[in-house]
């Protein structure tokens, strides 16, 4: 029996490559994460990035391009890190088309790929993925799914699923309760699944994007501070509402307390009552008796001084 050295060789610098990204994904999912709670208060946190991964030819790019059109008004430039295209989704969030994923060619593309994916994460905060698939048939969107996510699986809690070219279903509503049910052992544990037609609303997708990644900001809102001044002033205002809050609770909790202690007092007492008249009552019927043995005894004397005359 022979034995393939150079392809075991060739398996194993793979299978250390994917180690290695997978490694480098983790340590920077998580260091993400802890920034992105800084955010907020902390201005100067690196920029975090989103990353739309998946096969060729699933409308990964196509995404881009019409997020890329839509917010690079300001006729920004974007950067291009290894392959790697970077848009700003917001000041402090970049969406990131990455280079297609394709680990079933050749052995020097998959060593590639995964080198240009370790070079490109090392450095940055990875926040969340968005991993695409074309609509068609299931199993072949499956397949298509598992083809990346077997590399990433790692981190399925922070992989979003987009379905592209939704506008070729015949039936939505009826094709995206049968993919949820489909696809659901795919799925991150909120069951993140996302349904976007060639045509999708940019504004609308930013901010599905956003839920979904977590990435909670007053930025656009009535409640938007100007400065940390403000930040620091609406913080103690909201601390405030909710101790008010906690307050009220306190008091209406007290003061059903009180309530309840009355009612119980007064069913003591009425208790007390009750009891005592029925004492009393027994005491009266104890006297009647006595008073008839009485009556009685005085009656039967009578009776007999009466008949001894």
């Amino acid at each position: 029996m022979s034995i393939d050295i150079a392809g075991i060789a060739v398996h194993a610098s793979i299978a250390v490559l994917a180690g290695l990204a997978g490694f480098a994904i983790g340590k920077y999912v998580n260091q993400a994460n802890n920034n992105q709670r800084k955010t907020v208060q902390n201005q100067s946190t690196k920029t975090l990035k989103y990353l739309l991964i998946g096969t060729t030819g699933v409308g990964k790019t196509k995404i881009f391009q019409k997020f890329h059109n839509f917010l690079n008004q300001n006729n920004k430039q974007d950067q291009v890190i290894q392959d790697f295209q970077e848009c700003p989704l917001r000041q402090d969030i970049d969406l990131v088309d990455t280079p297609s994923i394709d680990f079933e060619s050749s052995v020097d593309k998959r060593e590639s790929i995964i080198q240009k994916f370790v070079q490109y994460m090392v450095p940055n905060y990875i926040n969340h993925f968005f991993l695409v698939v074309n609509y068609e048939r299931t199993d072949l969107m499956k397949k298509k799914i598992l083809d990346v996510l077997k590399y990433f699986k790692k981190f399925k809690e922070s992989i979003t699923i987009i379905v592209s070219n939704f506008q070729l279903s015949e039936n939505q509503e009826k094709d995206k309760v049968h993919l949820k049910e489909s696809l659901k052992y795919l799925l991150n544990s909120k069951q993140s699944i996302l349904f976007v037609q060639n045509d999708f609303d940019e504004q609308e997708l930013k901010q599905q994007l956003l839920i979904e990644a977590g990435a909670f900001s007053l930025d656009d809102t009535i409640f938007e501070p100007q400065n940390e001044a403000e930040f620091q002033e609406l913080y103690q205002k909201f601390g405030e509402m909710f101790n008010k809050r906690d307050e009220k609770n306190q008091s209406q909790i007290k003061q059903q307390q009180n309530e309840n202690c009355q009612q119980q007092n007064k069913k003591i007492e009425l208790t007390n009552k009750v009891s005592d008249q029925n004492q009393q009552n027994n005491e009266d019927v104890y006297n009647s008796s006595k008073l008839d043995e009485i009556d009685l005894e005085q009656f039967q004397n009578s009776h007999s001084t009466s008949s001894q005359e």
